[in-house]
């Protein structure tokens, strides 16, 4: 056996986001990303070679795990963190990325709100002991297809569970070698701290980290139960009122809301950036006294760093309101290369 590569897993409500650090020839980051789309039974119809790479068994009970499902298994549950729909999602993306070896150490996290336990006093140790166990124990866990062809599976030797906001923090301040970035250094972030507004898929953080990055502000950091789905679903919402739509292709509403907000529907197209506007500023308006009770102005900060999925939405609207933003390239990998840089560094 090689030695496990170490992975970046941001298993989040909305997408499963790997990072497997660069690519020694290219210099180009190996990462992917996957919508969190997975429904529990056979639910698609076609070859057997394309539905069974769909197909992942977790401990007897079989997932299809597909981008296109229009019905897919809730992942807002507090359970989703260690159920076998996580793993079930997290085995697909691992064994979809292309990855140099199938030997691997994971580092994932949580929120702050369950990261830490409720009086803030302490680490939720129990939580993060069974998130732990839940990806490494992944012995029964497989892709039907690769299975059936005799594929050799992904096995995860390690497993580190971290906190978003120090991740989003750390790949900011850190390059993939360890070594300080340049705007680390010059905004001085590793003597000042820095805010982190992350606003994931089900969760919104908005914390306050402390100068050297291992500790956070307590009474400026805070967790609200609101992200990027609820977004979402306010649009499909708004979509079927309005233009009399009973189904949408999730494929195309995600492509739609990443590029000029007009979703493809064969010859036929719909410009939903008034919808998409309107549902951004109820997003915005549900998030902005959370911003103002952890982050305030933001004016004893060198930086705000803003990252998760929903910062492609609310981007203006929270830089008119901060001046101090920084917002990272490929925002979305944020907590998975901040996940990968404190394994290899300091783990």
């Amino acid at each position: 056996m090689n030695n496990p590569e170490i992975i970046g897993v941001d298993d989040g409500h909305n997408c499963i986001k790997v990072y497997a650090g660069r690519d020694s020839a290219t210099g180009l980051p190996i990462q992917y990303k996957m919508l969190s789309r997975a429904a529990m039974g056979i639910v698609n119809m076609g070859q057997d070679d394309a539905i069974t790479k769909e197909l992942v068994s977790v401990d007897g009970d079989i997932f299809t795990v597909s981008e296109s499902l229009s019905q897919f298994d809730n992942t807002c549950q507090d359970e989703y963190q260690t159920s076998k729909l996580s793993k079930a999602l997290v085995y697909q993306a691992l064994r979809n990325a292309n990855l140099q070896s199938n030997d691997l150490k994971i580092t994932s996290g949580l929120p702050v709100n369950r990261f830490y336990n409720e009086s803030k006093t302490g680490m939720n140790k129990k939580l993060i002991s069974e998130k732990k166990e839940t990806l490494k124990n992944m012995s029964e866990v497989f892709n039907v297809y690769d299975k059936n062809n005799n594929l050799p599976k992904i096995n995860i030797h390690d497993v580190c569970v971290l906190c978003e906001a120090n991740a989003a923090f750390f790949d900011v301040l850190l390059d993939d070698n360890g070594d300080d970035t340049q705007i680390g250094m010059e905004l001085e972030l590793y003597e000042g701290g820095a805010g982190v507004i992350d606003i994931g898929g089900r969760t919104t953080d908005c914390v306050v980290v402390n100068p050297n990055g291992q500790s956070l502000n307590a009474s400026r950091s805070a967790t609200r139960n609101v992200g990027i789905l609820d977004f979402q679903d306010g649009i499909r919402a708004s979509m079927k009122e309005e233009h009399g739509l009973r189904f949408i292709s999730e494929v195309n509403l995600q492509k739609a809301l990443l590029n000029d907000c007009v979703y493809g529907l064969g010859n036929k197209k719909i410009d939903i950036s008034e919808i998409v506007n309107h549902h951004k500023t109820i997003l915005f308006k549900k998030l902005e006294n959370i911003f103002d009770s952890t982050i305030g102005d933001g004016s004893d900060l060198p930086a705000i760093i803003l990252v998760g999925g929903g910062s492609y939405f609310l981007k203006d609207l929270i830089e008119q309101k901060y001046q101090n933003i920084i917002i990272p390239d490929d925002v979305e990998f944020s907590n998975a290369r901040g996940f990968y840089k404190i394994y290899k560094h300091y783990v």
